[in-house]
């Protein structure tokens, strides 16, 4: 199984989106509308390494779908046999707004 079908399995299964990372608490859960996903618990002397693991989940997360949207876009529509291609699709990426 590809990378991109395996993504796509998995986000169809997750429980939906938006994700959020609660930040406050020391072990830096991440939840969602409909309650708790997962607790980043790291080595109580670092907590900041858990905030940063449960931010990270959070963007991910929400991020998934226009990734592979793009992804898709890219494989169906780019064809790349020239560097001038190769820097436009780069160009394409770069401007490439998640928002």
């Amino acid at each position: 199984m590809s990378l991109i079908k395996r993504l796509e399995e998995l986000e169809a299964k997750a429980t939906p989106g938006p994700w959020y990372a609660d930040t406050g608490d020391s072990y830096s859960p991440v939840r969602s509308d409909s309650g708790p996903i997962c607790d980043c618990d790291v080595v109580e002397y670092d907590t900041e390494q858990g905030k940063i693991n449960s931010l990270l989940i959070e963007e991910m997360r929400n991020s998934i779908t226009k990734l592979l949207d793009l992804v898709k876009a890219v494989q169906d529509n780019l064809t790349i046999e020239t560097p001038a291609e190769v820097l436009k699709a780069l160009a394409a990426l770069e401007s490439f707004k998640m928002e």
